[in-house]
């Protein structure tokens, strides 16, 4: 029988993100991203606005605080001259422009999303 643990252990998926004409290989694990887990970082942005923080920017914040958990790797360098990609952590992601978030959650989104029942290959229980 399969355990929670092997349903959640890694799943690796590299996708393109295309963001002002560059292309960024991203490579995220796929089966971090739960509706808990997506809940887990909504609840932070729900309590940092209750505590009087702004919604757009809390919301922004926990955004780019997930997508550097859930994050592996990435070809993103500092300058054109690097050649080792910058570290994944919070304060590398917050650094990035709003709309390049987005489109590595879009990427990752359409990845992660479960198959539809049409296609014949959702199992049911």
């Amino acid at each position: 029988m399969p355990s929670l643990a092997a349903l959640t252990s890694a799943g690796a998926t590299t996708e393109t993100v295309v963001f002002e004409g560059e292309k960024v290989l991203i490579t995220f694990n796929r089966n971090v991203i739960t509706p808990a887990f997506l809940d887990r970082f909504a609840k932070a942005a729900r309590e940092a606005v209750a505590a009087g923080g702004d919604t757009v920017v809390e919301g922004q914040l926990a955004q780019a605080d997930s997508l550097a958990e859930v994050l592996i790797a990435w070809d993103l360098t500092a300058t054109d001259d690097d050649t080792e990609p910058m570290p994944i952590t919070s304060e590398t992601v917050r650094s990035l422009p709003s709309k390049f978030i987005a489109a590595c959650w879009s990427a990752m989104r359409d990845e992660a999303r479960p198959p539809d029942r049409s296609s014949g290959s959702f199992a049911s229980g």
